[in-house]
């Protein structure tokens, strides 16, 4: 029997490999390498910024066998990035797998990003180090209005490079505003602010100074030790 294409199959936010009629083990490598493989796709949005994160679960023999977050854009790195988990498919291969993904990307539900409570605290305890324990980083955001104002691109990357998913990011946000530590803009969990004196507005979180405090340093105002014979 001549050897049979590959080909991917998307079904309820899925893909798996299609097996074509009549196959037999053997009559192509590359699909018997690909049948044990399932794909689980959500897709996250953030409500501020309104972009979009790829969440892909991969199940081999229905056993989870890695995750990888992505963009539309940068896909082809990210499935690539199963490699790690042993996942060695050919490029061509991983090539139908993301135009099968792109091509069906619009029908991919949106996920419920839910944290734990667990991802809460060390979101709030990972943004009161940031915000109270360095002093250049306070000169940098701290005004008299009592509050901190954290660029969001900040705010998510200091969350992201602390291990946290950025399909949770919505739901700290939206966990920081119910519980009242920030002050947030209509319809949103950023706020707009001029963070110097000429300086464009720019889309911060809000952290309100004494709703937060439980998650700030004891002693905010200490100054970094200078290291000796230092001068002001």
């Amino acid at each position: 029997m001549p050897s049979q294409k590959l080909e991917w199959t998307f079904n309820n936010n899925q893909i798996a490999v299609n097996i074509p009629k009549g196959y037999k083990k053997g009559d192509n490598l590359d699909i018997d390498r690909a049948i044990p493989f399932i794909f689980k796709l959500t897709v996250y949005k953030d409500a501020d910024t309104q972009r979009e994160t790829l969440y892909i679960e991969c199940l081999k023999n229905n056993v989870l066998n890695g995750a990888v977050e992505s963009t539309l854009t940068g896909l082809g790195g990210s499935l690539r990035e199963f490699m790690d988990y042993g996942v060695a498919f050919k490029p061509v291969v991983y090539a139908g797998l993301q135009k099968t993904i792109e091509l069906h990307y619009m029908d991919i539900h949106y996920g419920n990003p839910s944290a734990n409570a667990s991802i809460f605290t060390k979101a709030f305890n990972t943004i009161g180090d940031f915000a109270s324990s360095y002093a250049p980083v306070k000169k940098a955001t701290e005004h008299d209005d009592g509050m901190y104002h954290i660029p969001v691109a900040d705010f998510d990357l200091l969350l992201i490079e602390s291990g946290i998913p950025s399909y949770q990011l919505q739901s700290i946000k939206a966990e920081m505003k119910k519980r009242g530590y920030i002050k947030t803009g209509q319809g949103r969990y950023s706020n707009l602010k001029r963070l110097g004196a000429g300086a464009v507005t720019t889309r911060v979180i809000s952290i309100i100074k004494d709703a937060f405090a439980e998650y700030l340093s004891a002693d905010e105002t200490k100054e970094p030790a200078m290291a000796s014979g230092e001068s002001k």
